[in-house]
């Protein structure tokens, strides 16, 4: 299963045009990343829009046109979700196989903007389904000041 948002505004990141080209701590989430040119899907840095220091996130570039900040992904079981509240705040797992983000980073990352939601399922025989929910926001009681 994989849980993924995308950015529906497109917007560029809020720094300023110079320090794009050199630094990657200006983009808010993978769509910032998408739309600078990247294209293969994996582990990169971004800073939320509300603020904040860098978050490790990863990136899907080839599901419906890439950009794809995912949140969670489950594919063989390796990692046990049963977890305590804390851990689901702060996340857990490994993003280079199975993993939450954390509500906490969901929260910040999504804090501004616009964003949809993609859910993908996929069963053991290789059945695949999708729901995209185009009006996305993320609201954690606990994670905010």
């Amino acid at each position: 299963m994989s849980l993924t948002y995308s950015s529906l505004t497109g917007d560029k990141p809020p720094c300023p045009l110079s320090d794009l080209r050199y630094s990657s701590s200006c983009y808010t989430d993978c769509s910032n990343h998408h739309y600078k040119g990247e294209q293969s899907s994996g582990v990169y840095t971004i800073v939320p829009s509300t603020g904040g220091t860098a978050v490790d996130v990863y990136c899907d570039m080839d599901t419906e046109g890439g950009g794809w900040t995912v949140i969670q992904r489950r594919q063989d079981g390796s990692v046990n979700f049963n977890r305590t509240w804390k851990e689901y705040k702060e996340g857990f797992g490994n993003l280079k196989g199975e993993f939450w983000l954390g509500n906490e980073k969901i929260y910040w990352i999504t804090g501004k903007g616009e964003f949809s939601l993609r859910i993908d399922l996929e069963d053991w025989s290789g059945q695949h389904k999708y729901a995209v929910y185009r009006e996305f926001r993320y609201k954690c009681f606990l994670c905010g000041p």
